[in-house]
Formats: C-alpha cells, structure tokens, sequence
C-alpha cells in the first residue's frame, strides 16, 4: 500500500476532507523486510538505519485500516522509548488526523476509531487484556522475560 485516500472528518462542523497519505520514502531493502508478506517479521540492523521511521509507517498502515477500538500497539522494553516513538508518529502525522491522549500516549484515528498506543514492556502483566491486530515490539531483546 503506497497510498492511502480516504475522507476525514472536519473540525467544528466543516465538511470532511480528502487526505492523500504517501509512505515515507524508504530503502528497497528496508521496504522489502518491513512490508513482507509474512505474519511475522524481525528486523535486525544498526542503529540510525530508518528501522523506527519504517515500522511506524507499517503500524499507521494497519491501524488506517482497522475499526474503531481495534488496538495497534508500539511495545518498547522502557517508557522512555516508548515516548520516543509516540513523539515521532506525532510529529508525522498530521494534526488533523487523530486525537491524541499524552497521558495513555495513544493516537485515536479520527476517520475509524483505531488506537495507536505505546506502552512500555517493563511491567508484561500490564500488557494483558487489550485485543490487539497489529504490533510492533521494539529492542525486544531487551524486554523483560
């Protein structure tokens, strides 16, 4: 999925909006290894390598397509690195198209109702209960057994 066009809704009353969303440009390799055909998908490169900004595209992807209350989780091992990657995806999507909640650092698609959460690894117990479509488990090398 190279695009994605879809009517969203206006603010205070005004009509909906035609949104255009182009995946960021990525490395043919990169592209290949995140955007596969396979359930599951592990990514193992040095850092500075685009590997955030590549697998947030892959997470707003599916959650652009998902239903409202369908879950899209970014695991990472800490809260700090999990607000890192919230960070990134508001500052890469535009305003207009989700409702953010900085204290559950979630993202809520205004056009679907899907969630973008982050959440940290280091507590697993909490990470029971949601049902989830898609996720991505960040440095999870580094996350708690």
């Amino acid at each position: 999925m190279r695009g994605i066009r879809g009517a969203w809704p206006g603010q205070a009353g005004r009509p909906l909006r035609e949104v255009y969303y182009t995946r960021p440009w990525l490395y043919p390799k990169q592209e290949a290894a995140i955007f596969c055909p396979e359930r599951f998908a592990v990514i193992e490169a040095g850092t500075k390598t685009g590997k955030t900004v590549g697998v947030l595209a892959w997470l707003v992807e599916q959650a652009v397509q998902g239903r409202r209350g369908w879950q899209y989780p970014w695991v990472a091992p800490w809260y700090g690195t999990a607000k890192i990657a919230y960070r990134r995806a508001k500052q890469g999507l535009p305003a207009m198209l989700y409702e953010s909640n900085e204290s559950e650092m979630s993202l809520t698609l205004r056009h679907n109702g899907a969630q973008l959460v982050f959440r940290s690894a280091d507590k697993p117990d909490t990470l029971y209960g949601d049902d989830w479509y898609a996720a991505v488990l960040d440095e999870c090398t580094r996350m708690k057994a």
